[in-house]
C-alpha cells in the first residue's frame, strides 16, 4: 500500500468518525492523532524543521529556550506547571505550517513578551536568531504535571513535531513518563537530542547517557550546568554545541515511509476494538467504537503506597527546585517569626493553650476588659526577644512568667 493510499484511507476514516453524533474526548484525541499522522504522510514543508522540547516539571524547558536564543521570549518561573500551552519560537510566523497541531495560531506582540502558553492554542513568537533559521523551537507544558490537560498538550506537540529535544534534570532524568517517548521517537524515525539541564557532576551526565543508550539511542548527551555549580560540561556537549546540533537537525529530516506507516497503523488499530487476528481477517471491514479509542488517563494509581511515595517525591522535588539555600533561609527565619507573635499566639503555639482572661476581662466578658498596658506588653516582648536565641535548641520553653 502506497503513501497516497494510506492518506486516502486515513482521511476517509477520519471523516466517518467525525460524523458520529456521540462525540467524546476519545474521538477528539483519535482525530488529533490522525491529523498528526496525515501531516507526516504528506510532503514536508519547505520551512525550518519543527522541534518540540519535552520534559518534566521544573526541568527548565522555557529557561533552556531562552538561553539557546539568548533572549527572554518564553515565560519561565520556579512555580510548577507554569507553561499551560505550546509556544512556538520562529523566525517569522509563516515558518509554522498552517493548522499545525490542529489548533488556532496567534502571534504574540513584542509588548506581551515573555509569552506564556495558553491551553488549546498555539502562540507564535517571532525572533531573530541563527538557530531559528534552521529550526522552529516549540516550548511545551510538563509531561508529569499534576494537571492531565498539560500532559495532553505536550503529547500533542510530540506527535506533530519533526524533531524532539528531550530535556531532563538531575532529579528527573529517570522519570518513567519519558521512556515511552524515547521508544516512539525511535519507531517514528524522529531525530532526537538529549539534554540534561542543571547538571552538577560528570557522574550524573554519564548515568543519563547510559540510560539513553539502554533505550537504543546512540546520541550525544548535552549538558547545561547549574548556575551555582562548579561543574563544566564537556566541550563537545556544552550549550554552544547544542545550538549547532539543533541547527543541523534539519539535514537529518528524512521522510521515512516506515515511520509514517507505523503512525498510520497505530491510528487504525486504535479505531477497531476487535482482536488483531480478526482485524487482519476482516479484509478492510472495520468496526468503529469510541471506547476502543480511550486511553487511560495519566497519573492514575490505586496503590496507596505508591501514592504516598509519589507525594513524598513531589515534596522533595519542590524543595530541590527552590534550592537548598532558600530552604535554610526559611528555617533561619522561624525563630524571628515566633518571637514576633502576640503573647496569646505564643502561648497557643508553645503550650497548646491560651487564657481568654488575658484577652478579655477578668470575668471573661469582653465588655469589662481594661485598657491595654503597653508598658507591660513592651517589657514582655523584649523578654521574648532576649530568649529567642535559645528557641532552636530547646524543645519546650519554660513559662516566661516563672
Amino acid at each position: 500500500m502506497g503513501i497516497k493510499s494510506l492518506e486516502k484511507s486515513l482521511e476517509s476514516l477520519d471523516a466517518k468518525i467525525g460524523a458520529l453524533r456521540a462525540a467524546s474526548a476519545a474521538i477528539d484525541r483519535w482525530r488529533g492523532d490522525a491529523a498528526a499522522a496525515l501531516f507526516h504522510l504528506r510532503p514536508k514543508h519547505q520551512g525550518p524543521m519543527i522541534v518540540a522540547i519535552l520534559g518534566g516539571t521544573g526541568t527548565g524547558k522555557s529557561t533552556l529556550v531562552n538561553r539557546i536564543l539568548e533572549a527572554n521570549l518564553s515565560a519561565a518561573s520556579f512555580r510548577r506547571t507554569f507553561t499551560a500551552g505550546p509556544v512556538a519560537l520562529a523566525r517569522i510566523a509563516s515558518d509554522v505550517p498552517q493548522n499545525w497541531l490542529g489548533l488556532p495560531h496567534a502571534t504574540v506582540s513584542p509588548a506581551d513578551l515573555p509569552a506564556r502558553g495558553q491551553a488549546d492554542s498555539l502562540l507564535i513568537v517571532e525572533a531573530a536568531n541563527d538557530v531559528l533559521n534552521r529550526a522552529v523551537l516549540v516550548d511545551t507544558p510538563d509531561l508529569d504535571g499534576d494537571q492531565p490537560v498539560h500532559h495532553a498538550q505536550a503529547d500533542r506537540a510530540f506527535r506533530w513535531a519533526e524533531g524532539i529535544i528531550f530535556l531532563v534534570s538531575p532529579e528527573k532524568y529517570q522519570m518513567t513518563e519519558l521512556l515511552p517517548y524515547y521508544r516512539l521517537a525511535r519507531r517514528y524515525a524522529l531525530p532526537a537530542i538529549f539534554v540534561m539541564n542543571k547538571c552538577e557532576t560528570a557522574e550524573m551526565l554519564e548515568d543519563y547517557r547510559q540510560l539513553v543508550s539502554a533505550e537504543g539511542a546512540e546520541e550525544t548527551v548535552y549538558a547545561v550546568a547549574r548556575d551555582d555549580a562548579a561543574y563544566e560540561p564537556p566541550v563537545q556537549g556544552n550549550l554552544q554545541f547544542l545550538r549547532q546540533a539543533i541547527s543541523t537537525m534539519n539535514a537529518r529530516r528524512i521522510r521515512r515511509a516506515c515511520g509514517a506507516r507505523d503512525r498510520f497503523a497505530r491510528a487504525i488499530a486504535r479505531s477497531d476494538h476487535r482482536p488483531a487476528t480478526k482485524r487482519a481477517a476482516g479484509c478492510g471491514r472495520r468496526r468503529l467504537r469510541p471506547a476502543a479509542m480511550e486511553a487511560p488517563p495519566p497519573g492514575v494509581d490505586v496503590n496507596p503506597i505508591t501514592e504516598q511515595l509519589q507525594r513524598r517525591l513531589q515534596q522533595r522535588s519542590v524543595l530541590y527546585l527552590i534550592g537548598p539555600g532558600r530552604v535554610l533561609d526559611r528555617v533561619r527565619q522561624v525563630p524571628g517569626i515566633l518571637v514576633r507573635l502576640p503573647r496569646t499566639a505564643w502561648e497557643l503555639v508553645m503550650h497548646g493553650k491560651t487564657e481568654l482572661k488575658s484577652v478579655l476581662g477578668t470575668d471573661g466578658n469582653s465588655a469589662s476588659r481594661q485598657a491595654p498596658d503597653f508598658n507591660a506588653a513592651l517589657t514582655d516582648q523584649f523578654a521574648i526577644i532576649q530568649a529567642g536565641s535559645t528557641i532552636v535548641s530547646v524543645r519546650r520553653r519554660p513559662d516566661r512568667n516563672g
